[in-house]
């Protein structure tokens, strides 16, 4: 999959000869707040900041060989002054935190450090060893909730919170009506995330509305499994979607009518800020830092980790109740304008204005 910045000119152009004060913006994952991150950094120009972002571009379904990617990092890094590194999950921490940092230090550029993990606590237990040398060369380091960053601080990481922004105004709101329903989950395919017990869900679910569709995340290590357990349970009307296939405002999520998270171990993931946007009502465990955001019948339904039947009675309430859908979606576009670029400008302005 090829990258580019996400400039209307050339990054070179655009930072001019003073390096020094500019930022580029690296996200690590495929699909990962790219276009958030673009609407960020325009809002950062039109406040006189230098700051470009790495997208990726979603034409193609070709992954960018690592060789490639290194070769145009390298060839990018010395028009930035300060290399800002967002990740997600423990396998980009070490596929692509671990070189962007190293090149960045070849470069003697400042390293601004984004890293959310779903199990903080399994990353430091299992890896702080090999990872802490690493995390030390970071000028800044920080992550977006409170729950985090209490995980952090107990290793004796200096931490700054800051929320992801979300690019409010490029989502379409959807307005409440009734629906099918149509179904979707973007998280991995991992134990963590606990599809089995959505799929057991789902099972009560078709029971009443033998229409119900569900649209999983095609990627994880449990795909096998998970598959295996559809075929023998022979549960109908679930697609698997590669992962350029799911990427917020695509067509996949225009279609779909509640987010459902089962998660058992989490941070706060971005996809519940996109549903919030999108006007789709959220179903949720209360894992990890979900509940900082995501209030029971406030702005969307909250269930105990691994309750599968909670978790089909709440999808069905809200198939049969159009006036809690509109309740719940109006509350939660009115909460997500919290992290709205243009409500979070100023802090992330503020923010880069620190490392310059």
């Amino acid at each position: 999959m090829s990258r580019t910045i996400a400039y209307n000119t050339s990054p070179i152009d655009q930072v001019g000869s003073n390096k020094s004060d500019s930022i580029l913006i690296v996200p690590t994952a495929e699909n990962q707040a790219g276009s958030d991150f673009s609407a960020l950094a325009d809002s950062a120009r039109g406040h006189g900041l230098k700051v470009g972002v790495l997208n990726n571009q979603h034409g193609s379904k070709a992954k960018t060989s690592f060789l490639a990617r290194i070769r145009q990092i390298i060839r990018l890094f010395p028009h930035f002054g300060t290399i800002h590194i967002i990740a997600s999950d423990t396998k980009s921490f070490w596929s692509g935190v671990i070189p962007l940092i190293l090149t960045a230090r070849f470069f003697s550029r400042r390293i601004l450090l984004t890293f959310e993990t779903a199990i903080p606590e399994d990353f430091f237990s299992k890896y702080s060893r090999f990872a802490f040398p690493f995390l030390k060369l970071v000028d800044s380091l920080h992550v977006q909730t409170t729950w985090s960053a209490g995980v952090f601080l107990k290793h004796n990481l200096d931490v700054k919170v800051l929320s992801f922004p979300v690019d409010v105004k490029a989502l379409k709101f959807k307005q409440a009506g009734r629906f099918q329903p149509r179904i979707i989950c973007d998280r991995t395919l991992n134990d963590a995330n606990n599809i089995l017990c959505l799929l057991k869900a789902f099972v009560f679910v078709k029971q009443k509305y033998p229409r119900a569709e569900l649209v999983l995340s095609g990627t994880g290590p449990r795909r096998v499994p998970l598959s295996k357990y559809i075929a023998e349970e022979q549960i109908h009307g679930i697609e698997f979607m590669d992962e350029s296939e799911m990427t917020i405002g695509s067509s996949v999520w225009d279609d779909a009518d509640v987010y459902v998270n089962p998660s058992t171990i989490d941070r706060f993931p971005i996809s519940i800020s996109h549903a919030f946007a999108l006007g789709l009502p959220v179903v949720t465990t209360d894992a990890g830092a979900i509940t900082e955001v995501v209030l029971d019948r406030v702005n969307g339904m909250v269930l105990a980790v691994n309750d599968c039947v909670g978790m089909a009675e709440r999808i069905i309430e809200l198939i049969e109740n159009e006036n809690l859908v509109a309740a719940l979606t109006a509350h939660a576009r009115a909460d997500i304008e919290v992290q709205s670029v243009e409500t979070l400008a100023r802090s992330w302005n503020d923010f880069y204005r620190l490392h310059p």
